[in-house]
């Protein structure tokens, strides 16, 4: 029996871990939103944000939300 896919949200995921992060979950079957700083390089939906920046992590959330998780 397979496992369930679903949404998910990946913050950190231009980094070497979440990069890799992205790559199995997509590879897994689910569908993807990354958070990071350069997310245009990531062939998944993506949501630029730079989590140095107060507020930034509520905005992708919410964008995230709208997206229809």
């Amino acid at each position: 029996m397979g496992a369930a896919t679903g949404h998910v949200l990946v913050t950190g995921a231009t980094g070497g871990i979440g990069v890799a992060l992205v790559g199995a979950l997509v590879e897994a079957g689910h569908r993807v939103t990354a958070v990071g700083r350069d997310v245009k390089r990531l062939n998944v939906q993506g949501i630029e944000v730079d989590l140095a920046e107060p507020g930034t992590l509520a905005g992708a959330v919410g964008a995230w939300r709208m997206r229809g998780r």
